[in-house]
């Protein structure tokens, strides 16, 4: 599964320092009124965390992009929620344990917009009985069975509600450049530029590159994982830039967003 996400609220005791903007008071005001009706904020049992974009632990509200909201319920169990800065909600969850790190029970996992991404039960941290996977416009893409954290059973749908004939479509794949290996080592050869001030040296090589293939096939953060020296690293990252869309990878019937790590050979 992906990663857990949690959720958010706004008590008016104790969170004043968001109401020193008008924008943080109406977003924030937006997220107390929807988790009110599932949590009563008035209770001293209630624990609330704040994180930056980069899901850090912050202590200012001003720098919070999600706000995590924890109860322990009668059971033993604790319910959480999370909000992004939006209003909208990220999670729905329960865990067996204070620190949160033992999922247990049902989830709800949504989009930054508030639509609804997957959802299913968690035992012992395994998915576990029937999980269902949603498209951005609402429609499901699939249902998949889990017994002891293993698929066994699993239906496709495209966007449009009609079933996904060709299951193997729907099945994990890898993002790929479009034509395939082939076609990206020719695209290699004609646009990587060996640096000018190398060639007297005849200095040969391998640079790995890491970046994100997007849901939508373009591409983003590329990184010098493994380096021969500036010169080759620029030439790296300026070839990645410019790359056509790729074929975006695969989960669960429906484009995702995922690493490639990419090593570039340079020889002479």
């Amino acid at each position: 599964m992906r990663k857990v996400l949690t959720s958010a609220v706004i008590l008016s005791c104790g969170i004043s320092a968001f109401a020193q903007t008008s924008e943080h008071s109406l977003i924030y005001a937006k997220v107390s009124e929807k988790i009110s009706s599932k949590i009563d904020l008035s209770s001293n049992d209630i624990s609330r965390k704040y994180f930056n974009a980069n899901y850090e632990e912050v202590k200012s509200l001003e720098a919070a992009k999600f706000i995590q909201i924890k109860k322990k319920n009668s059971s033993g169990i604790y319910d959480v929620t999370e909000f992004n800065a939006e209003g909208f909600l990220r999670m729905e969850g329960s865990f067996a344990d204070e620190k949160l790190e033992m999922k247990n029970g049902k989830f709800k996992f949504y989009r930054p917009n508030g639509v609804v991404d997957y959802e299913g039960v968690y035992d012992e941290n395994m998915p576990t009985g029937e999980w269902k996977f949603y498209f951005p416009n609402g429609q499901m893409s699939s249902i998949e069975v889990y017994e002891n954290g293993n698929r066994i059973k699993e239906e496709y749908w495209n966007e449009d509600g009609s079933a996904l004939l060709k299951k193997s479509v729907g099945e994990r794949l890898l993002p790929l450049f479009m034509g395939g290996q082939l076609v990206m080592s020719e695209y290699l050869k004609k646009n990587l530029v060996y640096p000018a001030e190398a060639v007297a040296s005849k200095i040969s090589g391998k640079v790995v590159v890491s970046f994100w293939v997007n849901e939508d096939g373009t591409i983003a953060d590329p990184k010098i994982e493994e380096s021969l020296g500036t010169a080759f690293d620029n030439a790296v990252l300026k070839m990645v830039k410019e790359m056509p869309k790729w074929l975006p990878a695969k989960h669960h019937n429906r484009a995702a967003k995922q690493m490639y790590i990419l090593p570039v050979t340079f020889q002479l």
